[in-house]
């Protein structure tokens, strides 16, 4: 949903003379995390399966359960840190 209003704010929050660096960096860091994140999920999901014999589709369904409690646990783990920066979430009168 807010997709496209990220290098908005990344834009806003830097001085004016930056706002391509902050925004290319945003882009960046998106790539990345995007890429290592695919990859700790192919490997929860390759780990979930057996291995040496053709998996049945439950057995895919589970590896596929699996991972995305992995991804669940993860993104819990970042929002918690991101409303931990100093500061706070942004509008609040912790900083």
């Amino acid at each position: 949903m807010c997709y496209l209003d990220i290098p908005f704010g990344i834009a806003a929050a830097v001085a004016r003379r930056h706002p391509g660096v902050a925004t290319s960096f945003g882009q960046f860091t998106r790539s990345i995390g995007g890429a290592v994140g695919v990859a700790l999920l192919g490997a929860v999901m390759a780990g979930a399966l057996p291995s040496g014999q053709e998996p049945t589709a439950a057995e895919m369904t589970g590896a596929l359960h699996r991972a995305f409690w992995v991804a669940t646990l993860v993104s819990a783990v970042a929002v918690v840190m991101a409303i931990r920066i100093a500061g706070g979430p942004p509008g609040s009168a912790t900083g």
